[in-house]
């Protein structure tokens, strides 16, 4: 999962070429997709890997569509979801009620959480110990480990990805991280300089999105998804990403 951004303007495509897709309304799925948040998607060898995007592709053989995947920067998905330039974005992206003034959702398809990263020999055992302005907590900046900082401690250290702020915690940098359970998971996984605090901050479901007035694709969208977890390939396509990244 590692070497993840080939080519930062690069727009790639995993195409299916098939007809049809009238169920979605229309032939192509354009996907707004977040760069580099493993396991969930990131560039690898060219192609957009992981659990988004792996679910991505079979719900749009299923609908009988072909599925362009465009990867981003996560701040940039949900504006550009907003207005419409992409059918669906995708990256993790937790179902909140402030983002659904702006964009539809679909079913969740992971419960995850929000936790913290910090050196081995930190004095940090918990959140409230960051109250002090004077620890410095790296967030990749639009997340909810951004808005959870905020609220909750004081202003962070904005990062475009979650990889550049574990880097600069690697480089004493910033005191700690706040980021998605799996993806910390992955990043700590083999680096004996860093751990996870064991108590979640909070608990979040993640899902797809859609701009407001998608609600057929949406429908679609949910029907399909229904039949993955019901007949266990949800579960199957998770589980082979939370493996990969042990």
């Amino acid at each position: 999962m590692k070497n993840l951004l080939k080519s930062a303007a690069a727009v790639l495509c995993l195409v299916l070429p098939l007809a049809g897709c009238g169920k979605a309304g229309g032939k192509v799925l354009h996907v707004a997709i977040e760069r580099n948040s493993p396991p969930f998607s990131y560039v690898e060898d060219g192609k957009v890997r992981g659990i988004d995007a792996e679910l991505l592709k079979e719900i749009a053989l299923r609908l009988n569509c072909r599925l362009e995947l465009h990867p981003m920067n996560f701040g940039d998905i949900i504006p550009a979801v907003q207005k419409g330039k992409y059918r669906i974005g995708a990256g993790s992206i937790t179902i909140t009620e402030e983002r659904r003034k702006k964009v539809l959702f679909s079913l969740p398809y992971v419960t995850s959480g929000q936790v913290l990263v910090v050196p081995v020999d930190s004095p940090v055992k918990r959140a409230v110990d960051l109250a002090n302005p004077k620890y410095r907590i790296g967030v990749q900046q639009t997340t909810t480990g951004d808005q959870y900082a905020v609220r909750n401690l004081h202003e962070p250290v904005r990062f475009e990805s979650v990889k550049l702020a574990i880097a600069a915690l690697a480089e004493k940098k910033i005191e700690a991280v706040i980021c998605d359970s799996l993806e910390a998971e992955d990043r700590v996984n083999g680096n004996s300089m860093l751990k996870i605090l064991p108590i979640p901050l909070t608990y979040e479901e993640y899902a797809f999105i859609f701009p407001q007035g998608e609600t057929t694709l949406q429908k679609a969208f949910d029907k399909e998804f229904l039949a993955m977890r019901k007949s266990g390939r949800l579960r199957e396509i998770v589980t082979k990403y939370e493996e990969q990244g042990e």
